[in-house]
């Protein structure tokens, strides 16, 4: 068993102190009460990274995304840490639920709690087929939304190679993820692609409750999250779909695009945007408004 302190990050991007404060405060508790771990802001570059009381910040060398961040935070605050744990700036869990992430002995790669939203469990979903993701191009609230399990589904379960976690609050095995960096192109779906890419590593429910309020996606601008999902989706369809898949791309790019602009969702110079993103002109960190 290690002696390193287990790293407990909070990626943010801008996020309020009082919003990280709580995602933190039980990871605060059990270092008080001698619990071996380190709690950590990991700033995506935002210039705005909050500072807490015995909360250390380090900031990464640019805004890649969620998933470089986490491979940031796995080669350089967990290098001799057998675990790592990522919490999102607006997830939290009580005391004796954070305890029990914290301390199960789980040999899968990935542990995460149970999170309940509405008749579904949030944090978990469908490893992402390139068929489905041809869909999420065209009607990507629907196709999300069936993504996600019946609350029905075991809260302990070892979810195998069809299942994978959101990543809202997650307990990697560090050496893994070393081993196994999430591919930064796939932003918002990296998960998916990390299951594609690594089949046998084991993912776990545990019992017990978290809960998300959505509130960090909100907080990111708009047309910066579709222009990072749709910039995903085609990295995604590339990288695993069939000839077919990848052939119906442009069509199903061209076609949601044409629904969004039908719908009053993007203007006409946000259309363009879009497409010139699709053909590698522009990079979605460059886009500030779609309307």
């Amino acid at each position: 068993m290690s002696s390193t302190p287990l790293p407990v990050a909070v990626i943010t991007y801008g996020h309020p102190p009082d919003m990280v404060r709580e995602a933190l405060s039980p990871a605060l508790k059990l270092q008080a009460d001698g619990f071996a771990l380190t709690p950590w802001i990991v700033d995506d570059c935002s210039g705005r990274a909050p500072r807490l009381p015995g909360v250390n910040t380090v900031t990464t060398p640019g805004n890649g995304g969620y998933a470089a961040a986490v491979n940031f935070a796995a080669t350089t605050l967990a290098a001799d840490a057998e675990r790592i744990v990522f919490v999102n700036p607006d997830a939290s869990m009580d005391l004796d639920a954070f305890r029990a992430l914290v301390t199960c002995r789980s040999r899968a790669a990935v542990v995460v709690p149970s999170i309940p939203h509405g008749p579904r469990l949030e944090n978990v979903r469908r490893v992402l087929t390139a068929s489905q993701v041809l869909l999420m191009l065209v009607l990507p609230r629907l196709a999300r939304q069936a993504l996600l399990p019946r609350a029905e589904v075991p809260l302990r379960t070892d979810l195998g190679s069809g299942w994978v976690p959101a990543g809202t609050i997650a307990s990697f095995d560090a050496a893994h993820l070393r081993a196994h960096p999430l591919r930064p192109e796939m932003f918002w779906i990296e998960m998916s692609s990390w299951a594609r890419d690594n089949p046998r590593a084991g993912v776990e429910v545990l019992p017990v409750v978290a809960s998300h309020t959505g509130a960090s996606s909100k907080e990111q601008a708009a047309a910066k999250v579709t222009a990072s999902q749709l910039a995903a989706y085609t990295a995604y369809l590339h990288a695993y779909g069939n000839p077919m898949e990848r052939a119906l791309l442009p069509v199903a790019f061209v076609l949601g695009r044409l629904v969004q602009l039908a719908c009053r969702r993007l203007s006409v110079r946000g259309t363009a945007e879009l497409f010139r993103l699709y053909r590698g002109e522009s990079s979605w960190q460059s886009i500030r408004t779609l309307r």
